[in-house]
């Protein structure tokens, strides 16, 4: 058995923060004695989600930079004494000490496009230094393009492991959530679900005006629903002025694989991503998707076989491939399903993602 700790910020509702629940919860399913090192008590969304095996340690960080916290790191991990340490996000940004200081084997995930995870040219000075030039962590990508951006930034040391997700699992309220949507269908209406952050990556403000035009048209009756995003914050306020009649704005809900399961569509027009999890549950339960040709999409989305791709990130672009997939034959449609659920199983699964992680580790 081998102690691995994963480190993040926090469990809030980003397609990261999901990846570890569901990596750790695997590792200790099989055999990992598993910590988890989290930086603040609050906005912990998934945290009732862990198997009771991961042992749970919360830092709390002061807000800002905080230059005590490197040490609070430090202490803890020489307390554990792990084999591996994994870092997620800006955790990295807290590691120098214990780099420096410590043997233990260290990775970090790189969950987007290299460029967009770094803030400042001190973050990726800082990943230049421990990928590249000492060697002290391995970076892992997630991804082909994010592969290739990592491999030019910081040489052949990074290693490839596609993200995972372990199957969604329906709740109670799915049973009303059909029936709603059910309901939307006897009034004409073609569904379309997107998740994810209101953040500007995810492209909603065009989203949401391609369906408006479509609808404008009159040919078709769509209905765009929106799961993720805090209701109380400037960025859902930004969005939902936006929206009208038929485009529903949920904020984030603990059951989006309810939705997920029963809407027609899935569409995901993000202006960058690294290997999206909401994307991965798509495929898990047997959605036709649409995506842009961006990131980890252009590779998980063979066109036209499990999915589809959308020209380009503009409201036009959107509003033509909704178009076009409104007007698809239910064959072809169900063999893009079947498609995709083939790929969820054959490379999207969380078993075969922990399974490449624990061959990295055991190669160190």
């Amino acid at each position: 058995m081998i102690k691995v700790v994963h480190i993040i910020p926090n469990l809030s509702t980003g397609g990261a923060e999901r990846f570890v629940v569901d990596l750790v919860n695997e590792g200790v399913r099989n055999n990992w004695d598993c910590n988890l090192i989290l930086f603040e008590k609050s906005n912990n969304f998934f945290i009732n989600e862990l198997d009771q095996k991961v042992k749970i340690h919360i830092l709390e960080k002061k807000r800002g930079f905080d230059i005590l916290f490197f040490f609070k790191i430090f202490s803890l991990l020489k307390k554990i004494k792990p084999n591996i340490v994994q870092t997620h996000l800006s955790a990295f940004n807290y590691m120098a000490l214990t780099f420096m200081l410590s043997s233990y084997k260290f990775y970090h995930t790189i969950h987007s496009l290299p460029s967009k995870e770094y803030k400042s040219s001190l973050g990726k000075n800082l990943r230049l230094l421990f990928f590249k030039v000492l060697k002290k962590c391995t970076p892992i990508s997630i991804s082909p393009k994010v592969d290739q951006e990592a491999r030019s930034l910081y040489g052949e040391g990074v290693k490839m492991i596609f993200n995972g997700r372990s199957m969604p699992n329906l709740t109670a309220q799915a049973v009303d959530i059909e029936s709603y949507f059910d309901s939307l269908r006897m009034q004409g209406y073609k569904i379309f679900l997107n998740i994810g952050s209101l953040k500007e990556a995810k492209n909603h403000a065009n989203l949401i005006n391609a369906v408006k035009e479509v609808n404008t048209l009159g040919n078709y009756k769509v209905k765009l629903i929106i799961l993720g995003g805090n209701k109380n914050s400037d960025e859902y306020n930004s969005v939902n002025v936006l929206a009208d009649k038929n485009i529903e704005l949920m904020g984030s809900v603990t059951n989006p694989q309810d939705y997920l399961a029963h809407t027609d569509f899935f569409i995901l027009p993000s202006l960058w991503e690294g290997m999206p999890i909401s994307l991965i549950e798509s495929f898990a339960l047997g959605k036709v998707s649409l995506g842009t040709d961006v990131g980890g999409i252009s590779y998980m989305i063979r066109s036209g076989v499990n999915g589809f791709l959308i020209d380009g990130t503009n409201v036009d672009d959107i509003k033509s491939a909704i178009e076009n997939i409104l007007i698809l034959d239910t064959d072809i449609l169900k063999e893009i399903s079947e498609n995709a659920r083939s790929a969820f199983d054959q490379k999207y699964s969380i078993n075969k993602c922990y399974n490449a992680h624990n061959n990295c580790y055991q190669d160190a």
